[in-house]
């Protein structure tokens, strides 16, 4: 059973997210959207630097990152910037379906 915990994103999450925005890259492959697919994912530095301005969250399914969030603020209300899915499961669905 899928159970997913939400949490602020940590130092060692970086690694791991790279890999997560690559893989749903590869959803808009299949849509013929190749150049948003062979896009680079963000850097770690990058990645570091929502974590440290607190705009950066992991889901984890049995402690292991599946997915993440990251938020940018843009004039006034906040919205999502990137908001990833995971590596599929052992079963062949996405692990946030």
């Amino acid at each position: 059973m899928l159970v997913l915990t939400i949490r602020f994103a940590r130092g060692d999450d970086w690694l791991t997210l790279p890999e997560i925005e690559r893989h749903a890259g590869e959803a808009f492959r299949a849509l013929g959207m190749d150049a948003v697919a062979d896009d680079d994912p963000l850097s770690v530095e990058r990645l570091a630097d929502y974590q440290q301005a607190g705009r950066a969250w992991v889901a984890e399914d049995a402690g292991r990152v599946v997915g993440y969030l990251l938020l940018d603020v843009v004039a006034g209300p906040r919205t999502s910037n990137r908001c990833l899915s995971t590596p599929r499961t052992h079963d062949g669905g996405s692990a946030l379906n």
